[in-house]
């Protein structure tokens, strides 16, 4: 997956409770973090393991189902409306969340 990311202009990796699984965290932390976007389909805490990625969406449901709104989300079609319940750390405390975007048209 490494290799094969050095020729893409953006990265998706979702993940599920990397801060527990030190391979999950290892794959991230390899691929080029200004072009990484992470989906953490479980846990918010996963952007602890990589707090450098350009890009960062928490999901709270790591189940198919959930995947027709991440990638409307992704691709701009849908706006994101939730804010972080927890604190992750100084940078990302409770209520982070993004403003001001506009899906596109």
């Amino acid at each position: 997956m490494v290799d094969a990311a050095r020729f893409a202009e953006t990265i998706v990796v979702l993940t599920n409770d990397a801060i527990t699984v030190p391979e999950q965290a290892a794959l991230v932390r390899a691929l080029p973090p200004e072009r990484t976007v992470v989906v953490a389909m479980r846990s918010p805490y996963d952007l602890a393991s990589f707090p450098d990625v350009s890009g960062y969406v928490a999901v709270y449901a790591p189940l198919l189902e959930a995947m027709p709104a991440v990638c409307d989300l992704l691709l701009g079609d849908i706006a994101p409306r939730g804010v972080l319940p927890v604190t992750i750390s100084a940078q990302y405390p409770a209520g982070t969340g993004l403003q001001g975007f506009a899906p596109r048209p």
